[in-house]
């Protein structure tokens, strides 16, 4: 958010190697802050599943390593993106997407993507590929299955 959370986080990363390297257990946090990731937190909440997803949250539990989420800030999908072609993309964007940013994904597919390579966007958030536009994201992703692994 700003440079002093920033800094606070790179210290909590440090705390926390340093107490692993002590043999104490990695610090566990939670993935989602209901109070500031709504879109997250009723994606994830069983509260807000229908009755026929509710078994996806039967063992989900809110909450993940320090190390784990210090090895993600280290992941940049960017360095690998022109290297996957020749191998088929169908990237699948969400117009208000606040996880993987829309702008993002829509640049690297234009900038670093190659051919054979299709962009389907659909409305709504990150998860919505999911929930509301499950129907149109599901059949993409199996037009696109059945054209280049039937080939």
């Amino acid at each position: 958010k700003n440079e002093e959370d920033y800094q606070r986080l790179l210290k909590a990363f440090e705390r926390d190697r340093q107490q692993r390297a002590e043999g104490h257990p990695p610090r566990v946090i939670p993935i989602i802050r209901p109070e500031e990731q709504k879109d997250w937190w009723n994606f994830f909440d069983v509260g807000h599943a229908t009755e026929e997803d509710k078994w996806r949250y039967k063992n989900w539990k809110n909450e993940q390593t320090l190390r784990s989420v210090e090895m993600y800030g280290e992941y940049n999908p960017e360095e690998y993106a022109g290297d996957i072609s020749p191998c088929p993309l169908l990237m699948l964007v969400a117009d208000n997407d606040t996880v993987t940013f829309t702008e993002d994904e829509i640049e690297l597919f234009e900038t670093k993507i190659g051919e054979p390579k299709k962009l389907v966007k659909f409305n709504g958030d990150h998860f919505s590929a999911y929930k509301e536009q499950f129907q149109l994201t599901s059949k993409e992703a199996n037009d696109w299955f059945i054209k280049y692994l039937q080939s």
